[in-house]
């Protein structure tokens, strides 16, 4: 699983319609944070 503003989502998205949908809540959400908590919980979960 993968949290839109993780860079492996980003990438593979159409550039205009991730800034259309997902551009302002990078503004405004700690990106850092979200990308560190969500590769924690993958990297203790994920059995393979």
């Amino acid at each position: 699983v993968y949290h839109p503003v993780e860079p492996e989502f980003r990438e593979s998205v159409d550039p205009a319609v991730y800034e259309e949908q997902v551009g302002m809540m990078e503004m405004v959400l700690d990106v850092d944070e979200i990308i560190n908590e969500i590769k924690a919980i993958r990297e203790e979960y994920t059995k393979y």
